[in-house]
C-alpha cells in the first residue's frame, strides 16, 4: 500500500503481499492505521504460492472448525466482493472420493450431514456416468 503522506511513519508494516499478508494489511486499513505492505517482488508476480487466476477453498472438511472458519469466511469474501464492486468468489460443487468404509471418508459425510450441508453419496457406477 501507497504511504499517504505526511511524514513517512507508519503504524503497521506487513512483509509479504500473499493472501495473508494481503489480508491482514486490509484488515490494518480497515482500522484506520497507517499500512504499509511490502514484498520482495514487483505485484503481480508468479513466485508465490498465490498466484495465477484460481484458488480453491472448500466447504467439506472432516473437523468441525474448519466448517466454522470457511462460515465466516464466506460472509468476507461477500463483504470485500460488496466494497469492491468485483465478484472474487464463485462457488462450485466438490467432489470427494473415498471407500465408503474409510473413516477418514465416513468424518466428511458425518460433519456435513451435522452441519445440514447438501452432499450425496454415489456408487462407482452412478459416478461413470
Amino acid at each position: 500500500m501507497a504511504a499517504t503522506g505526511d511524514d513517512g511513519l507508519f503504524d503497521a508494516l506487513v512483509l509479504g503481499a500473499g493472501i495473508q499478508g494481503s489480508c491482514a494489511a486490509y484488515h490494518l486499513a480497515r482500522r484506520r492505521l497507517k499500512t504499509l505492505l511490502l514484498d520482495q517482488f514487483p505485484l503481480p508476480h508468479t513466485r508465490g504460492s498465490s498466484h495465477g487466476q484460481s484458488r480453491i477453498t472448500r466447504s467439506a472438511y472432516p473437523q468441525d472448525i474448519y466448517l466454522a472458519l470457511m462460515a465466516e469466511a464466506k460472509g468476507l469474501w461477500a463483504q470485500l466482493e460488496a466494497e469492491s464492486g468485483i465478484q472474487l468468489h464463485r462457488p462450485m460443487p466438490a467432489l470427494v472420493v473415498g471407500h465408503p468404509e474409510n473413516p477418514e471418508f465416513q468424518s466428511y459425510r458425518q460433519t456435513m450431514e451435522r452441519h445440514r450441508l447438501p452432499c450425496e453419496t454415489l456408487t462407482p457406477q452412478e459416478l461413470v456416468k
